[in-house]
């Protein structure tokens, strides 16, 4: 993260390693003692040990002693010593130090060119200057092999997360580690002697990683703010002298999301509504991401609000179907010196700035598709609609028919049809199919530093409810509408594909006719004749013996 990071005007006094070992304001050197000797014919060194600026710190001291806690250490810094033009074999030399100013501008814009003139006593070139390596795990690092002398340090290289470099300061090798001296570094139990490796304690400010979570409102894909990108930011404690240059959380989102934007009212800090003076809400289409930028009043207001947690909610609908979509929010954070912050802060990130990530979040998305067909003859069978439910139990290795209920403590009613691309209703087309385009099957909040972030189910049981039959068709009631779907993420709707079939309609009886109809109708008519002859002979019977 690029910085020109320290107030304008405001000054330390060097001398000897007043701001280095301390991390604190400025104060005069007095002009210190030469104890013995100086062997101009050693070389010594500045051991650095980087630490996050803590109000509780105790300074250590130049001869390396260590009291009380500094702050968690901070890796990856890098230094770099320039030599001013003195002779310290001249008392000269020694009353100039003594009544340097060291201004926190020192070291130049990007604290890689310093000034050519440090109150009247000139920096050598940059080519006789030495670079530490990164400071380790503990926060330590040296510069070694330094001539006697005295040396402007500056802080060239950090993390991104490092919100507020070091001030420079100014050593010199040996020190004098006396009692005059303990307001400028030496040990409480200054032993008088000459300190040729030399401990310094230059402090960082720090920026939190931001913490992001992920919800899914809508099921089905293209729905409109259907992913919700929740994102954390912790204000950091800047110096008095320094202003915020930028505050910027960046949402910038993977191909497979479209439409990302700001959630309205969604911007908060300690759960209280921001006043929207504070902030800008802007989308960048052509990065695809979503951002909100601190204006000049509401860094003026951060500066105040260190420790204070800011809330944002970035969302997105999705539009691809994938077995992994990441997403990582970004943070933006930059000071610059003075008292006032610039009069337009940027609105996006800016570009060389590198931020600090949160963690990250995925979802996985599956598409599948229907063939409808008559039961007998297998013919795919085109007009019949469908709703699609979110199954009661989505986890399940074998999905059932049981539709969700609604649950009223989730954002998302479980129980409702499920739309995909703007429709809740999927009609076969003439070859009897339709396609559903993508359905949710899972999300995952990952770890803070975890790369690779995959969700725990890869399926997703839904059910598919038949509520029309194509013409001449039955309709199912009951259970019998409705079909188990699983859909398995990444798949596309090729590789998904569920049948259902339909049964013909009962008609009336047809007429008969043809071969087979003219033998029943004689066997019927003989029948027939059969019954009346019986009756005529039964009537001629009754007739006789009645005569």
């Amino acid at each position: 993260m690029r910085a020109t990071r320290f107030s304008r005007g405001t000054i330390g006094v060097a001398g000897i390693l007043c701001l280095g070992l301390s991390g604190l304001g400025a104060t005069a050197l007095a002009a210190p003692s030469g104890p013995g000797n100086i062997d101009f014919d050693k070389t010594g060194s500045i051991v650095i040990h980087k630490h996050v600026q803590a109000d509780n710190a105790t300074p250590g001291t130049a001869d390396g002693t260590e009291t009380g806690t500094k702050g968690a250490p901070v890796a990856g810094v890098k230094f770099t010593a320039y030599p001013l033009d003195v002779d310290l074999k001249t008392k000269d030399a020694w009353d100039s130090l003594s009544n340097l100013v060291v201004s926190n501008e020192a070291c130049g814009p990007d604290f890689r060119r310093p000034v050519e003139d440090l109150g009247g006593v000139k920096v050598k070139k940059q080519a006789q200057s030495s670079e530490s390596g990164a400071t380790n795990d503990q926060g330590q690092a040296s510069i070694g092999s330094l001539a006697v002398g005295a040396y402007l340090v500056c802080e060239t290289e950090a993390p991104a997360n490092v919100a507020e470099k070091a001030a420079p300061f100014v050593v010199t090798v040996p020190f004098p580690n006396t009692a005059q001296n303990i307001k400028n570094g030496a040990a409480a139990n200054a032993n008088g002697q000459w300190v040729y490796d030399v401990h310094v304690y230059p402090k960082n400010v720090v920026v939190e990683a931001p913490k992001k979570d992920v919800k899914v409102v809508s099921y089905g894909l293209n729905g409109e703010a259907q992913v919700e990108f929740p994102v954390t930011a912790t204000v950091p404690k800047i110096g008095a002298n320094t202003s915020f240059k930028h505050f910027i959380i960046s949402d910038p989102m993977d191909a497979s999301y479209t439409s990302p934007a700001v959630k309205p009212n969604s911007v908060t800090i300690d759960g209280v509504a921001i006043d929207p003076t504070w902030y800008k809400a802007t989308v960048n289409a052509a990065n695809n991401e979503a951002n909100i930028s601190f204006t000049q009043t509401g860094l003026e207001k951060l500066k105040d609000k260190a420790g204070s947690v800011i809330s944002v909610t970035f969302t997105a609908k999705t539009q691809s179907v994938s077995s992994a979509i990441n997403n990582q929010a970004q943070l933006y954070v930059d000071t610059i010196p003075g008292l006032t912050p610039p009069l337009t802060p940027p609105t996006t990130p800016p570009g060389g700035d590198t931020p600090v990530p949160s963690n990250k979040v995925v979802t996985a998305w599956g598409a599948a598709s229907l063939l409808k067909q008559d039961s007998q003859s297998k013919q795919a069978l085109e007009g019949a609609a469908f709703e699609i439910y979110n199954a009661k139990k989505p986890w399940e290795g074998t999905c059932t028919t049981e539709i969700a209920d609604n649950d009223p403590s989730t954002a998302v009613d479980e129980s409702a049809k499920v739309m995909v691309g703007g429709k809740d209703v999927f009609t076969t087309d003439a070859q009897g199919k339709f396609d559903i385009a993508g359905l949710f099957v899972d999300s995952k909040v990952g770890a803070p530093g975890v790369d690779q972030v995959a969700v725990d189910h890869t399926t997703r049981c839904y059910v598919l409810k038949e509520v029309k039959a194509p013409a001449g068709f039955t309709l199912p009631t009951g259970d019998a509408a409705l079909t188990p779907l699983k859909v398995k993420a990444g798949d596309a709707t090729t590789a998904n594909q569920v049948t259902v079939d339909n049964t013909k309609t009962t008609v009336p009886q047809l007429p008969l006719t043809g071969a087979a109809g003219k033998v029943l109708m004689t066997v019927g008519g003989l029948s027939l004749m059969a019954i009346a002859v019986g009756f005529v002979l039964a009537a001629r019977k009754r007739h006789v013996n009645e005569a």
